[in-house]
Protein backbone atom coordinates (compact mmCIF):
# COMPACT_ATOMS: atom_id res chain seq x y z
CA UNK A 1 0.00 0.00 0.00
CA UNK A 2 1.36 3.41 -0.97
CA UNK A 3 2.05 5.89 1.77
CA UNK A 4 0.17 9.17 1.82
CA UNK A 5 3.32 11.04 0.82
CA UNK A 6 3.95 8.71 -2.13
CA UNK A 7 0.33 9.06 -3.21
CA UNK A 8 0.56 12.85 -3.10
CA UNK A 9 3.78 12.83 -5.14
CA UNK A 10 2.27 10.72 -7.93
CA UNK A 11 -1.46 11.52 -8.00
CA UNK A 12 -2.22 14.43 -10.33
CA UNK A 13 -5.62 15.32 -8.87
CA UNK A 14 -4.31 15.32 -5.31
CA UNK A 15 -1.31 17.37 -6.44
CA UNK A 16 -3.63 19.89 -8.12
CA UNK A 17 -5.54 20.33 -4.86
CA UNK A 18 -2.36 20.72 -2.81
CA UNK A 19 -0.68 23.10 -5.26
CA UNK A 20 -3.85 25.17 -5.50
CA UNK A 21 -3.64 25.75 -1.75
CA UNK A 22 0.13 26.16 -1.60
CA UNK A 23 1.93 26.51 -4.91
CA UNK A 24 5.25 25.61 -3.32
CA UNK A 25 3.95 22.06 -2.86
CA UNK A 26 5.03 21.60 -6.48
CA UNK A 27 8.52 20.87 -5.15
CA UNK A 28 7.28 17.56 -3.72
CA UNK A 29 5.60 16.08 -6.79
CA UNK A 30 7.34 13.71 -9.19
CA UNK A 31 9.46 14.96 -12.08
CA UNK A 32 6.75 13.79 -14.49
CA UNK A 33 4.13 15.94 -12.78
CA UNK A 34 6.47 18.94 -12.83
CA UNK A 35 6.25 18.67 -16.63
CA UNK A 36 2.46 19.01 -16.51
CA UNK A 37 1.55 22.51 -17.69
CA UNK A 38 -1.88 22.45 -16.02
CA UNK A 39 -0.42 21.58 -12.62
CA UNK A 40 2.39 24.13 -12.95
CA UNK A 41 -0.10 26.82 -13.99
CA UNK A 42 -2.19 26.14 -10.86
CA UNK A 43 0.86 26.14 -8.59
CA UNK A 44 2.21 29.39 -10.06
CA UNK A 45 -1.18 31.08 -9.73
CA UNK A 46 -1.10 30.21 -6.02
CA UNK A 47 2.53 31.26 -5.53
CA UNK A 48 4.78 32.61 -8.29
CA UNK A 49 7.82 31.08 -6.60
CA UNK A 50 6.55 27.63 -7.60
CA UNK A 51 7.87 28.35 -11.09
CA UNK A 52 11.35 27.37 -9.92
CA UNK A 53 10.12 23.80 -9.33
CA UNK A 54 8.61 23.40 -12.80
CA UNK A 55 10.49 21.28 -15.31
CA UNK A 56 13.24 22.98 -17.29
CA UNK A 57 11.18 22.44 -20.45
CA UNK A 58 8.28 24.46 -19.05
CA UNK A 59 10.53 27.17 -17.61
CA UNK A 60 12.41 27.66 -20.87
CA UNK A 61 9.63 27.12 -23.42
CA UNK A 62 8.01 30.01 -25.26
CA UNK A 63 4.95 27.85 -25.57
CA UNK A 64 4.43 28.13 -21.79
CA UNK A 65 4.81 31.91 -21.48
CA UNK A 66 1.24 32.03 -20.19
CA UNK A 67 2.48 30.44 -16.96
CA UNK A 68 4.99 33.25 -16.44
CA UNK A 69 2.33 35.80 -17.35
CA UNK A 70 0.06 34.25 -14.74
CA UNK A 71 2.78 34.64 -12.11
CA UNK A 72 3.21 38.29 -13.04
CA UNK A 73 -0.52 39.00 -13.23
CA UNK A 74 -1.14 37.49 -9.81
CA UNK A 75 1.99 38.82 -8.13
CA UNK A 76 3.21 41.67 -10.33
CA UNK A 77 3.48 44.42 -7.73
CA UNK A 78 5.17 42.10 -5.26
CA UNK A 79 7.67 41.09 -7.96
CA UNK A 80 8.37 44.72 -8.87
CA UNK A 81 9.15 45.45 -5.19
CA UNK A 82 11.43 42.44 -4.71
CA UNK A 83 15.01 43.73 -4.91
CA UNK A 84 16.50 40.31 -5.66
CA UNK A 85 14.09 39.71 -8.55
CA UNK A 86 14.69 43.18 -9.97
CA UNK A 87 18.48 42.79 -9.72
CA UNK A 88 18.29 39.50 -11.60
CA UNK A 89 16.06 41.04 -14.27
CA UNK A 90 18.38 44.04 -14.67
CA UNK A 91 21.38 41.72 -14.97
CA UNK A 92 19.65 40.13 -17.95
CA UNK A 93 18.31 43.36 -19.46
CA UNK A 94 19.13 46.85 -18.16
CA UNK A 95 15.81 48.20 -19.38
CA UNK A 96 14.09 46.04 -16.76
CA UNK A 97 14.86 48.74 -14.20
CA UNK A 98 12.08 50.78 -15.81
CA UNK A 99 9.58 48.26 -14.44
CA UNK A 100 10.90 48.21 -10.88
CA UNK A 101 8.74 49.72 -8.16
CA UNK A 102 9.25 53.45 -7.60
CA UNK A 103 10.67 52.90 -4.12
CA UNK A 104 13.48 50.74 -5.56
CA UNK A 105 14.26 53.12 -8.41
CA UNK A 106 14.42 56.09 -6.02
CA UNK A 107 16.67 54.28 -3.52
CA UNK A 108 20.26 55.44 -4.17
CA UNK A 109 21.65 52.32 -2.49
CA UNK A 110 19.66 50.08 -4.81
CA UNK A 111 20.42 51.92 -8.03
Amino acid sequence: MATDAALFRTDKQLSILACGINGLALRYVTADLRKDAELVRIAVAADWRALRFASLKIRSSLEHLDIARSAIANNGLRLRRDGDIVREAVAQNHDSLLFAADELRSDPEFV
